[in-house]
């Protein structure tokens, strides 16, 4: 898999971004997700047990949004609820007069705990539209 050409942490974990193609509160919301997943100690586990997360844009979303791929070793696509991606929805805050990526946080460690946990293991057995867009 070629994801290191846009490998951005800081850490140089298994956290990969890209945010070609997403505009500009998609990437700021994108940046704010990337920065709160750095902290997380489950990237670091990933990363020993050799599974990359990778942020790119949504390329079937109108918005732009950001999708979460887990990737094992051997290139395939961990699976979550029956799909390769997480899907990120934007959430405004009127009273702070942001939006963010929260609950999209929530279920990637969700997710990140599950797959160290050995709960998902479930991964694509063929190329994934995902997958070509990260090639």
């Amino acid at each position: 898999m070629n994801i290191n050409n846009f490998n951005n942490s800081p850490k140089f974990t298994a956290l990969y971004v890209s945010k070609d193609g997403m505009g500009p509160i998609e990437s700021e919301l994108t940046d704010g997700l990337s920065s709160a997943l750095d902290y997380n100690d489950g990237i670091e586990k990933l990363d020993k047990k050799g599974v990359d997360v990778v942020i790119l844009k949504d390329s079937k979303s109108p918005d732009n949004r950001a999708k979460i791929v887990f990737i094992d070793s051997k290139n395939r696509v961990y699976k979550i609820n029956g799909k390769d991606h997480i899907k990120m929805e934007k959430s405004w805050n009127p009273g702070f007069q942001i939006a963010s990526y929260r609950d999209g946080y929530e279920k990637v460690v969700e997710a990140i705990d599950k797959i160290l946990k050995g709960q998902i293991t479930t991964k694509t057995s063929k190329i994934t539209n995902t997958v070509r867009e990260i090639k």
